[in-house]
């Protein structure tokens, strides 16, 4: 009852509030229409947002539940799982919590989605500029349309690939197929992951992975012309000549960490493909995101900025 209270309190009623005050305002100017199309829209792309999200989560949940009874489980039934073993505890209820902890995600991304419905509709009803740029080629409308779109998608994606992967691991870890062993005498404690749970995680780590890879390539490159610097708005000389290409050489250092978590799942060896994976990702990051480039910047524009960044200002 006081959950109840406090959601309709602090939750409920501020949100009605804002609407009307809204709905008013609109109603006031005689732009109703404007205001039930904008809440319409918030509410289908919510929906849709929470509904895709839910069937991935909770699809994935049940895979990682395979093998574990998931009907008929009742919260009042833990005294006789606590009476078969803490093994049966843990995936009894791992089991009882797939559902509602999907709900609660999906609902948590849709409602976060919801915000970003102004994305699609803009994307939706783009428009041509008439006006390509000088480096890709492609239609200004491109970057203020498209680009905003494709992110938005990445991240929505990426949310759920995290929070998928998040829980397939407390799954495992309650089954337990993930958990720590401790080796014969003499050997020291080591981490163990089932072949069962291997190549489920490494399938959902390579999916982030691609993600950023696909991040690197249809975000990032082209926001390079839209970039703020201190000398100019848009590539600088630095950005055009190196961060580009390497930025392209990152995302298939990502795309060559996602085959590598599968090809070392597929023989066992998870944990070694996540450290060979995650490290090389981020010693090519560090490398070539930071060093290089800004060592190129200061060592090879600065002392001639203006002759090198001439073309990009003109």
């Amino acid at each position: 009852a006081l959950i109840a209270v406090f959601l309709v309190l602090f939750v409920l009623v501020p949100l009605l509030a804002t609407r009307l005050t809204d709905w008013l305002w609109f109603r006031d100017i005689g732009f109703e229409r404007v205001f039930l199309t904008k809440i319409a829209a918030q509410w289908a792309y919510g929906l849709a947002a929470g509904l895709g999200p839910f069937a991935l989560l909770y699809a994935s949940a049940r895979f990682a539940l395979r093998g574990v009874p998931t009907r008929n489980l009742h919260i009042r039934d833990a005294n006789a799982w606590a009476q078969s073993g803490p093994k049966v505890v843990a995936e009894r209820f791992a089991a009882w919590a797939a559902l509602p902890a999907s709900l609660l995600l999906a609902y948590m991304i849709g409602t976060g989605g919801s915000a970003y419905w102004g994305n699609l509709a803009r994307f939706y009803y783009r428009t041509p500029f008439g006006v390509t740029d000088p480096v890709f080629n492609r239609d200004v409308s491109y970057y203020v349309f498209t680009i905003p779109m494709i992110e938005s998608a990445l991240t929505f994606l990426n949310v759920i690939a995290f929070f998928a992967l998040a829980m397939a691991a407390l799954i495992y870890l309650a089954r337990p197929e993930i958990g720590g062993a401790i080796g014969r005498a003499g050997e020291a404690w080591r981490l163990y992951i089932t072949p069962m749970a291997q190549m489920h995680l490494a399938i959902l780590g390579a999916v982030l992975m691609l993600g950023g890879a696909l991040r690197y390539l249809l975000v990032d490159v082209p926001s390079l012309l839209i970039a703020q610097h201190p000398v100019l708005f848009g590539a600088t000389y630095t950005d055009l000549n190196v961060r580009l290409p390497l930025m392209r050489v990152l995302a298939l250092a990502l795309v060559a960490g996602a085959v590598v978590l599968i090809w070392y799942a597929s023989t066992g060896k998870l944990v070694r493909g996540l450290v060979v994976a995650i490290g090389g990702y981020v010693v090519a990051a560090i490398l070539l995101g930071g060093i290089i480039p800004s060592s190129y910047q200061r060592l090879v524009v600065q002392p001639n900025e203006l002759a090198r960044e001439t073309p990009q200002i003109n």
